[in-house]
């Protein structure tokens, strides 16, 4: 990566360590076997995000260090850290490309989780060669590799990887993007998405204020939201200054999910799941108390 995004994974890093399946449960036992390990050497984790593989694998070597160019996963790799006890980790805001300056070797393993293809892979693999001491080596982990079967997932239930591929490209294109790599809208594109948000609050099937009520209270967002508004930090649903509808809750959910999540996790409560039905009596419901709060402040 000659030039770096710094939005390429903006909001990202707490999602990461819950969202990403998990690495082969064999992988230190391979990697002890191929290279000899023995807890001394030094373990340098390329590309290494929220230290995944570096708080993994930091136990195997007496230092590892952790490399990334964003500040927010290495934040996110040190918190893990410093929450189990860790303390043979540096945490290096950096490039690959920065290499070997940034963190100078010997290393006696490299390691790069599902991130070497990010880098300018010859000029990364000609520095670390010269950053190995003898007998160490580079290893390049991912979950799955073209053209071999897939490890079996760590469900139930299974990874529906086909799936989750196919609602990717159904509603981003078959173009990855990342950061600040959006899509380019041809002359009119924009003035037509706009007219089909604005519209499609028209067409949504109304919603029952009364059974909004009930899934308001059955999926917890009251307990969060109104009772326990204080001590969650959860936003004040009865505030907003426009009338909710999908798109207005997409983009809350966009500003306030990773606290949201962060806040069920210590709580250990479940992501809610809404029906179509459900989330328009829920919106229903949701307007019905704008609407009363407006009639209360205008007597």
């Amino acid at each position: 990566m000659t030039s770096y995004d710094p939005t390429l994974f903006a909001g990202a890093a707490v999602h990461y360590r819950y969202g990403r399946p998990p690495y082969s449960p064999q992988l230190e036992a391979v990697l002890t076997e191929e290279l000899g390990l023995d807890g001394n050497g030094r373990l340098l984790d390329g590309g290494c995000g929220p230290g995944i593989l570096t708080v993994r694998l930091a136990y195997l070597f007496e230092h590892a260090v952790g490399l990334d160019p964003d500040a927010a996963m290495l934040a996110e790799g040190r918190r893990v850290a410093d929450e189990r006890g860790i303390t043979n980790i540096s945490w290096v805001q950096a490039l690959a490309e920065d290499l070997p300056a940034a963190a100078p070797g010997p290393y006696r393993l490299a390691t790069f989780g599902s991130s070497f293809h990010w880098t300018d892979e010859v000029r990364v693999a000609e520095a670390l060669y010269d950053m190995l001491e003898p007998g160490g080596g580079l290893a390049l982990i991912a979950h799955t590799v073209k053209d071999r079967p897939r490890p079996p997932s760590p469900g139930p239930p299974p990874i529906p990887h086909d799936e989750l591929e196919a609602l990717v490209k159904k509603y981003l294109g078959p173009k990855q993007r990342a950061g600040q790599g959006f899509p380019i809208l041809g002359p009119g594109d924009m003035a037509n998405l706009v007219a089909y948000l604005f519209t499609q609050r028209y067409f949504d099937q109304e919603g029952n204020p009364g059974r909004g009520a009930r899934v308001f209270e059955s999926k917890g967002c009251a307990s969060c939201h109104d009772r326990r508004r204080r001590e969650t930090g959860a936003p004040d649903l009865t505030a907003s200054t426009e009338r909710y509808s999908p798109v207005t809750l997409a983009a809350s959910l966009f500003r306030h999910g990773p606290a949201m999540l962060e806040t069920m996790r210590r709580q250990n409560a479940k992501w809610p799941q809404f029906t179509t039905a459900e989330m328009q009596d829920l919106i229903c419901f949701l307007n019905s108390r704008l609407m009363s709060l407006t009639a209360s402040t205008r007597k």
